[in-house]
Parts: structure tokens; sequence; C-alpha cells
């Protein structure tokens, strides 16, 4: 067992800890997954998001992981954390689907195993907080596949 399962097997519930492969995610399954990505995006990324910002953010992983493929639209004022949310978000779907596509067997999650594709609109991609800042044309911008 690796340190991930020791981990899980340490802090989950008894109930909710099943070892081998998931074969198909339930629709309460997929909530929970979703519930659980976010909470992990805030972790990864230090913030604590606002109950508005959480709410777009489940739907935002919900949709990936069932893939309704909803065009989804926020409607937020100016200064209210839209990039962020974005951010927080799609950071820990590019760390989470790849890493449980290797336990879960279900198809939604599968075709996540080599990584996650992101396409963001915009002419600049700018990053201004955290330890660095840059400013990246989105030109630049691309697909990093997970490494083994």
């Amino acid at each position: 067992m690796g340190r991930v399962e020791d981990a899980v097997r340490d802090y989950a519930p008894p109930q909710d800890y099943k070892t081998g492969p998931l074969n198909r995610l339930s629709k309460r399954a997929v909530r929970k997954l979703a519930d659980a990505i976010v909470q992990f995006g805030e972790m990864l990324a230090n913030v604590r998001l606002y109950p508005y910002q959480k709410e777009m953010a489940f739907r935002i992983c919900h949709s990936v992981i069932s893939s309704d493929t909803a065009e989804i639209t926020g409607l937020f004022a100016r200064q209210s954390g839209k990039t962020e949310l974005v951010a927080v978000t799609i950071n820990a779907l590019m760390v989470m689907l790849p890493i449980l596509a290797r336990y879960v067997q279900d198809p939604r999650i599968q075709k996540f195993k080599n990584g996650l594709w992101v396409g963001i609109s915009t002419k600049r991609l700018r990053c201004m907080t955290g330890p660095t800042c840059a400013c990246i044309p989105i030109t630049h911008a691309g697909y990093w596949p997970m490494r083994r």
C-alpha cells in the first residue's frame, strides 16, 4: 500500500473506504467527489473560497466529472474572485483526476489517466498572486501530460 492509501485508510470512515477499484460512480459518489475536489483545491491553493465561489466551483467539478458537457456561465461583480475561483478549481482537477483514474474504473474518470486538457479563452493569462508573478501570452499555454 502507498502513502495515499494508508492516509485514506487512517482518516476515512470504515463504511466509506472500500478496497479495490470502483467500476461505476453513482450520482451521490460524483457529488461527494466534486465536493472533495473543491476542498482539495482550497487546501492546495491555501485560500478559503466564499460560499458563492464554492457553489460555482462545485458545479464546474461536477460537470467535468459527470461529462455533462454543460456550458457554465458565472455572472459575478467586479473584483469578486472569478479568476481565483477558476484557478483553484482547475488546479485541483488537474492534480486529482489523473490520480483518481488509477483507482476508479469509471469511463468518465478513466479518460483523464494521461492528464487534463484545459483551454482558457483570453488574450493574456495573468498570475498576480503567490510567490511568482508572471504574464504569459496565451500562445505559450499548453498541455502538460502526467509524468510517470
